[in-house]
């Protein structure tokens, strides 16, 4: 399985990825803002699962899902947030696989993946 997660708090970004390649054997790639995520999506694509932030400096996490709507990429994608999905438009125009409030995350996020 390989994952893409996007978060711009260095520690987190890391115990994030360290659960999903300890408990799931996941192949993890990592950004820490939306446009290296985007770079990621178009150059080491395709991925079965994103897991991204929404506010990080340098890209939203709304601004990777619009970009995989435009590609019509059929990834899931799971927004980790302080803020529920439902409180951003995009999310409720076009429903996401899953959603983890922060900052209470792993048992969430491991339920989901």
């Amino acid at each position: 399985m390989r994952i893409l997660v996007i978060e711009d708090e260095e520690d987190l970004r890391d115990l994030i990825c360290f659960t999903l390649e300890s408990q799931f054997l996941a192949e993890v790639s990592q950004a820490a803002c939306g446009h290296d995520a985007i770079r990621l999506l178009d150059e080491s694509g395709p991925f079965d699962c994103v897991i991204s932030d929404y506010s990080m400096p340098n890209g939203t996490g709304e601004d990777v899902y619009r970009h995989m709507l435009g590609k019509q990429l059929k990834t899931p994608f799971v927004l980790v947030s302080a803020y529920a999905a439902e409180a951003y438009p995009i999310f409720r125009e076009h429903p996401i696989a899953g959603f983890v409030s922060k900052p209470d995350i792993f048992k969430p996020l491991k339920a989901i993946i």
